[in-house]
């Protein structure tokens, strides 16, 4: 053992081969370009003016930008404040930068949790399956990534025995943005529950309290019932960068009585199927309680009002844990977690603008291809999550 401690480990680099350090810098090339480059019409722009929103002590309103509760706009101050003394380039960088640094961090983190090597492979095939939603995060300068990386920060302190602070990681993450709520089942396991339901009411209601506190109780009013009473009925339209069952079905039924309703149920009905999966069969590990996390994100993120493309992003973490545990696969489980991620990754991340035309993106897109293309890949990580689970558990007693 003290041999073997004593070898020196070699580099990830070293032990890839050439063609697969050819894929990882191609990737890595792709993403630092994108995080750099000055494209027009940014989300980050209307960050900025969510931040100064808040600045100027009056709630920012606006169906078209502003759809974030109240302590979104707290976290955009600081930039809005850097943005009055800094050149809009020195910004766009630094979000840039900041975004690739979440990627990075999330991705080494994943591998550790999942208990998976340190390889450029995986790596890359990860980065592979979900390039689309990573680079449309990067092209859009949204929020997707840094809010990914708290949602894995979460499932690392879960992994760590800390129940408390996963919960309120997950609490601060769905105070900014909703989405990040839908990992916390993972961690409700038996008699940990209350830690974790605890920790996101903390996380949660202390946002809520600082959003309060900067904004002034009238104005944080405002900002509250403007976003209770007209974003969140509102949201979410027919348009094809709706990846979400809502605009899936405004798509093809039109805005009749019933699509809502619809869309409602195709939603609660994915969202209810991996729930059920989770529950009746609880985690056996905490690498088995991170891809639960993953997993409830992918199936939950069609049941939002609104899911552009670039809300799987997930996905890439996912593909990581399916391409580094086919060998803990039996033949056929593994030739369908390989199936159903490369299909998953075709529609997701190749039924692109950029690659396929306008025409046959716009037919994809119109069908819901990011949605569905997420929707396979979390059948993959599903049939991993059995394999992991039946390896991790506790070997049965054989008295009595």
């Amino acid at each position: 053992m003290e041999a073997a401690l004593d070898r020196p480990r070699r580099s990830a680099w070293s032990i890839a081969a050439w063609p697969t350090r050819l894929a990882f810098l191609g990737l890595a090339g792709l993403f630092l370009a994108r995080a750099l480059h000055l494209g027009p019409h940014p989300d980050r722009l209307g960050f900025l003016q969510i931040g100064d929103g808040l600045l100027g002590r009056w709630p920012f309103e606006s169906l078209a930008i502003d759809t974030y509760p109240p302590p979104f706009a707290v976290a955009m101050a600081p930039l809005a404040a850097l943005a009055r003394v800094l050149p809009d380039p020195a910004i766009r960088w630094l979000w840039g930068l900041c975004q690739l640094a979440c990627l990075a961090w999330l991705t080494l983190a994943c591998l550790r949790i999942f208990a998976l090597p340190r390889s450029l492979g995986l790596v890359a095939v990860g980065w592979l399956c979900g390039w689309r939603p990573i680079v449309g995060d990067l092209n859009s300068q949204n929020v997707t990534l840094f809010l990914c990386a708290l949602v894995v920060a979460a499932l690392e302190r879960d992994a760590r025995g800390d129940r408390l602070r996963a919960g309120a990681l997950l609490g601060l993450g769905a105070a900014l943005k909703v989405w990040p709520i839908l990992a916390l089942p993972a961690l409700m396991r038996r008699s940990q529950w209350p830690k974790a339901l605890a920790g996101a009411a903390a996380g949660g209601l202390g946002a809520v309290a600082v959003a309060v506190a900067a904004y002034g109780p009238r104005a944080a009013l405002e900002a509250f019932r403007f976003w209770i009473v007209r974003v969140i009925p509102q949201a979410g339209g027919a348009e094809l960068q709706n990846q979400a069952f809502r605009g899936l079905v405004l798509r093809f039924l039109g805005p009749i009585p019933a699509a809502r309703l619809v869309q409602a149920a195709l939603g609660a009905l994915c969202l209810g199927a991996a729930l059920a999966m989770v529950l009746s069969r609880p985690a056996t590990s905490a690498r088995v309680r991170a891809l639960d996390g993953l997993l409830l994100v992918l199936a939950g993120t069609p049941a939002l009002p609104l899911a552009w493309y670039f809300y799987y992003l997930p996905v890439a973490p996912v593909a990581m844990a399916v391409a580094g545990s086919t060998a803990e696969l039996r033949p056929m489980a593994r030739r369908s977690a390989l199936w159903l991620l490369s299909l998953g990754t075709l529609l997701g991340g190749f039924i692109d603008v950029d690659v396929v035309g306008r025409r046959l993106w716009s037919a994809g897109a119109a069908c819901g291809n990011s949605l569905f293309g997420a929707l396979l890949v979390t059948a993959a990580g599903f049939v991993v999550r059995e394999a992991w689970r039946a390896a991790d558990a506790p070997p049965r007693s054989l008295a009595g």
